[in-house]
């Protein structure tokens, strides 16, 4: 009886052992993602400001100038394709939770809002999902701006 117990009591001891090394493991994989989210949105982030077109055309959205060359602006379809095509790849990330969904909110909403609620882009957006007849079209910009104006 004696030998059966003190059995029980190994058997414990090594399931309480594993059990504590398997939640530091974890616990350690959770912090390192976390480090690698961290170093990935900093990347980004100094990738956005140093691009010098994309701050060229948020500048001119914040300063409410024309934006694309048809409308007296400075950008073709190009550049404010890719402008735009930025914000949809951050939210494919906060989506695929490559990002956290606070950083980038805390990080990109003016920029997006701004952009989102400036007429010239809205009616570009729209006229595009016309002629395509698709609303695909920046539809991962909208939904990133549409989450950032409810949740401002």
């Amino acid at each position: 009886m004696k030998e059966n117990n003190y059995i029980k009591f190994i058997l414990l001891l090594i399931f309480v052992v594993i059990t504590i090394a398997s939640t530091l493991l974890i616990s350690e994989q959770q912090n390192s993602n976390a480090i690698q989210k961290s170093k990935f949105a900093q990347e980004l982030k100094v990738y956005y400001e140093n691009n010098i077109i994309d701050s060229a055309i948020e500048n001119d959205i914040y300063l409410n100038k024309p934006i694309l060359k048809i409308h007296n602006g400075r950008w073709d379809d190009q550049a404010f394709n890719h402008y735009i095509g930025f914000f949809e790849t951050l939210n494919d990330y906060v989506d695929a939770g490559s990002l956290n969904y606070r950083d980038v909110f805390d990080e990109y909403s003016d920029d997006v809002l701004r952009a989102y609620e400036n007429k010239e882009v809205y009616n570009y957006i729209i006229e595009l999902r016309k002629q395509e007849h698709s609303n695909a079209f920046y539809e991962k910009f909208e939904k990133l701006a549409l989450r950032f104006k409810k949740d401002n």
